[in-house]
């Protein structure tokens, strides 16, 4: 009850500020999305954490005024894709915990219609919000790196590395300070993508950036590192098709990336070796190297093949299922060498979706990635935005990718992404107001 109380006066506080400043109001919504992830208390068995509470309050607080933010076709059908799995699970009872999954749904879309709204509505500049970004991703790198450094030392240890000490590949897994060692990475990686081009604008300092790649390639997933290259390569492809020269030449920002990849790399090696954890950075980036015989050899592997297959084979045990899912929140029990669990959706982004809402859900996913990717193309043809416009259309495909291998869903930085991208589709609609009025 204490920490009930403890939120619902933080909350008043945050949504007193509103009254005052709305770009305040904002400033605190995005920083306690960013530092809030790993705090939560528990209510309904359910664990509840501060950014959901305050995404909520922020999107009630501002809902009716910023209602036009739903023109955008991203956020709109992000809404109306929530509402119809709401009357879908009414429509086939389904159980409170189905219904638990189906609000958190719900806190995730707010993200992207507060997100939407805060640079709509000017209440932050683009170069603000970079540059809040820029902060907050410095601030848990630093910590990341401090609780490495201490607990090697053998100094103080801010990090939960202890309860992993079983898995190699857990052992750096920062920041537990401020946001979860799954997410950690996905956050990091978003950020910085959507940071890269705007170093050729000269808001983000070209060696800061490269200090925090170094930060993320030291203590994050293998998965989280091909994302990041991947994202920097198909983007530059698409970015190159606009023939926008804004960022530079396609192989130019190819190579530019590479560079900061294989010097971040290297200095991650050495640092490894001077805090006696070689074997990692081995281990890592070895296993990256010879794909072909981890995708043979790795033990974490198997786990999450059986549970696409697992989702796969629940999602198609009937019509309705494969064509509107088993509802949000909808699990199975997997077995695997005489150990069974009760395991909810699946390690895969795709068929998690087509396990909870069918190939609807799935196609309409499917389709705001792709409408998002042409909306940012369309703006960095017309100049609107083209720095942000990049960066997000990195992030969007960062997440395609590790979709493959972990469901976006869980980090909120993804739904981030889709309300960045809401907005630019809005600002491209403004432009095309101006010029015809």
């Amino acid at each position: 009850m204490t920490a009930i109380l403890t939120v619902v006066a933080l909350l008043f506080a945050y949504l007193s500020l509103g009254i005052f400043r709305k770009k305040w109001f904002f400033i605190l919504f995005f920083l306690v999305l960013f530092f809030t992830e790993f705090y939560w208390i528990e209510v309904f068995d359910a664990y509840l954490k501060p950014f959901y509470l305050v995404s909520v309050a922020t999107c009630v607080v501002f809902g009716l005024r910023y209602l036009p933010v739903l023109k955008s076709k991203i956020i709109g059908v992000l809404f109306a894709f929530f509402i119809i799995q709401g009357l879908y699970l009414f429509v086939i009872g389904a159980t409170f915990e189905e219904w638990k999954t189906w609000v958190l749904l719900f806190f995730f879309i707010t993200i992207s219609f507060n997100t939407a709204s805060a640079l709509w509505s000017k209440s932050l500049a683009v170069d603000e919000f970079a540059k809040l970004l820029l902060i907050s991703l410095s601030v848990i790198v630093v910590f990341g790196l401090l609780q490495v450094l201490s607990y090697n030392l053998g100094i103080y240890s801010l990090s939960l590395r202890g309860s992993h000490s079983g898995s190699l590949q857990s052992e750096l897994r920062y920041s537990a300070f401020f946001t979860e060692p799954d997410n950690c990475g996905k956050f990091i990686a978003m950020g910085l993508l959507i940071l890269f081009p705007f170093i050729k604008q000269g808001l983000v300092n070209k060696w800061l950036y490269l200090f925090l790649t170094i930060g993320f390639l030291l203590d994050m997933t293998r998965s989280a590192i091909i994302g990041y290259a991947g994202a920097i390569f198909f983007g530059a492809l698409i970015v190159g098709s606009t023939g926008s020269k804004i960022l530079g030449s396609r192989p130019r920002i190819i190579i530019n990336a590479g560079i900061i990849l294989v010097v971040s790399t290297f200095a991650v090696g050495i640092i490894s070796h001077f805090l006696g954890v070689r074997e990692v950075f081995e281990y890592r980036f070895g296993s990256i190297l010879k794909l072909g015989e981890t995708l043979q050899t790795d033990a974490a592997l198997p786990v999450r093949k059986l549970s696409v297959e697992a989702a796969l084979r629940e999602s198609m045990s009937s019509t309705q299922s494969f064509l509107f899912g088993k509802g949000w929140g909808a699990g199975y029990q997997l077995s695997l060498g005489g150990y069974s669990e009760y395991v909810k959706g699946s390690s895969n982004l795709y068929t998690m979706l087509l396990l909870f809402s069918g190939i609807f859900g799935l196609m309409v996913f499917l389709w705001i990635f792709g409408y998002a990717i042409k909306v940012l193309i369309i703006a960095i043809k017309r100049n609107v935005h083209p720095y942000l416009a990049t960066g997000v259309i990195c992030g969007i495909l960062f997440s395609m990718i590790v979709g493959i291998l972990s469901p976006n869903f869980i980090a909120p930085e993804f739904w981030m992404l889709l309300g960045l991208a809401g907005f630019i589709e809005l600002e491209l609609k403004r432009e095309r107001s101006t010029v015809n009025a």
